[in-house]
C-alpha cells in the first residue's frame, strides 16, 4: 500500500492532477494491474503542517469539476485539518483488508492468472503500444488512430505489429564491459523485486553476437515480465502539447525513468527465440566470475570507464596507499599488501578490471 503526498501552499490545496493520466505504471495495464504484481491501494493526502488547518478553495474544485464532470468529488471545499488525513488513510487501509478478506480467493487466483500470462506473452511475439508507435501509426495511416476502421488499417498494422518493434524475449548483459559492476547492483535490484536471473556457464553466442562465460541473461517469460520491461525499456510519455506544435505540459508525477539506462552499462535487446548455456542465479547475493588479477605485480592500471575504478581509489586514499593518474585518465597503483587487497577484493567482489 502507498501514499503520496501533495504540495500545498499558503492558499489552499490544489487537487492532484492525475487526470491526464497514463499511470506511471507504464502501458503494460492490459496484462497487469500494478508492474509489480502486487495488491495496491494509491491514496492521496493534503500535504501540510501537522498543525495547519487548510483552506480547500472554490478554484480547486473548479479544476476537479473540468476533470471530473459527474460531480462526484472525494472532499468537499472548506476547512481541512490533519485529522481528516488520517481518516482518510485509516479508511483506506481497513477497506484494502477488507477487500482482501471477502475476495482472498478471486484475488489470489487472479495474481496466478497474471503471472502465468505473462510467461505466455514472453514466450512468443507480443508489442507494447506506446504513444510514439502511435504517432507513427498516425503519420503511416493518414489519419487519427482512433478512426483506424476508416482508414488504412494495413498501414497502421505495418507499423504496431512491426518485427523490429516486439517486445524483447531477454535482455542480455555482457560480462566483458567497463561498467559490469554497474550491472551487478542493477541485477542486484531486480533480484530483491522477485525478478529471475541467469547466469552464462560457457561461451554463447546469438546471431553473430559473442557472449562471454559469466554473461547474465534476463528473461522475458517470467510472471514479473512486465517489471522487466519497466526496468530496461523507454518510458514513454504521451504528447500532451499546451497547444498546438507547443512545448509539452509537465506531467504532475506518472513520469518514469528507465533504470537500467540511468545505470550506464550495455545490454543487448534479444528479440527472437534462442538458447544458451544458463543457469539460474539461486544466491540473494549477485556475485560475478572473479576477474584475473596479478597478486605479484609491482603496479596496476585501473581504467576510468568503470566507476569503481574511483571507489578503488577512495579506498586505496584511506588506506593512505600510493595512487598516480596518467595523461590518458588511467590509474596507477603501486602495489603493496594493502593495495594488493583491496584491488583483489573488487576484482573478486566486482569485476573490477
Amino acid at each position: 500500500m502507498s501514499g503520496r503526498g501533495l504540495p500545498a501552499d499558503s492558499q489552499g490545496w490544489q487537487l492532484p492532477r492525475l487526470f491526464d493520466l497514463t499511470l506511471t505504471r507504464r502501458l503494460h495495464g492490459d496484462e497487469v494491474l500494478d508492474a509489480d504484481q502486487q495488491l495496491e491501494l494509491v491514496w492521496q493526502m493534503v500535504s501540510m503542517n501537522h498543525s495547519e488547518t487548510l483552506r480547500i478553495l472554490d478554484d480547486d474544485i473548479v479544476l476537479a469539476v473540468q476533470v471530473n464532470p459527474d460531480g462526484i468529488f472525494p472532499v468537499q471545499w472548506g476547512p481541512w485539518h490533519f485529522r481528516q488525513s488520517i481518516d482518510n488513510a485509516m479508511t483506506a487501509n481497513r477497506a484494502i483488508l477488507d477487500l482482501a478478506s471477502r475476495y482472498r480467493e478471486d484475488l489470489l487466483f487472479t495474481f496466478w492468472r497474471m503471472g502465468r500470462n505473462s510467461i505466455e506473452r514472453g514466450r512468443k511475439d507480443s508489442w507494447t503500444t506506446t504513444p510514439n508507435t502511435i504517432l507513427a501509426a498516425e503519420k503511416a495511416g493518414g489519419a487519427n488512430a482512433a478512426a483506424a476502421i476508416g482508414g488504412n488499417t494495413q498501414a497502421y498494422a505495418a507499423v504496431l505489429r512491426d518485427p523490429m518493434r516486439r517486445d524483447p524475449r531477454a535482455f542480455v548483459i555482457p560480462a566483458n564491459q567497463p561498467e559490469f559492476a554497474q550491472a551487478l547492483d542493477f541485477l542486484q535490484a531486480l533480484s530483491f523485486a522477485g525478478i529471475e536471473i541467469h547466469k552464462a556457464t560457457a561461451d554463447f553466442s546469438i546471431k553473430g553476437v559473442n557472449y562471454p562465460k559469466g554473461s547474465f541473461v534476463v528473461r522475458g517469460d517470467q510472471a514479473f515480465r512486465p517489471h522487466v520491461l519497466d526496468m530496461f525499456e523507454p518510458q514513454w510519455h504521451p504528447m500532451d502539447l499546451q497547444y498546438p506544435d507547443g512545448p509539452p505540459k509537465r506531467p504532475y508525477d506518472n513520469a518514469g525513468y528507465t533504470l537500467a539506462f540511468q545505470m550506464g552499462f550495455k545490454f543487448d535487446r534479444i528479440l527472437d527465440a534462442f538458447t544458451a548455456p544458463l543457469a539460474p542465479v539461486t544466491t540473494e547475493k549477485i556475485t560475478p566470475d572473479p576477474v584475473t588479477f596479478d597478486a605479484k605485480a609491482k603496479a596496476w592500471k585501473l581504467s576510468p570507464a568503470s566507476n569503481d575504478a574511483f571507489l578503488a581509489v577512495n579506498r586505496l586514499f584511506k588506506a593512505n596507499q600510493q595512487v598516480e593518474r596518467l595523461g590518458n585518465g588511467e590509474f596507477v597503483v603501486t602495489a603493496t599488501s594493502v593495495s594488493a587487497r583491496i584491488i583483489g577484493d573488487l576484482a573478486r567482489d566486482r569485476a573490477l578490471w
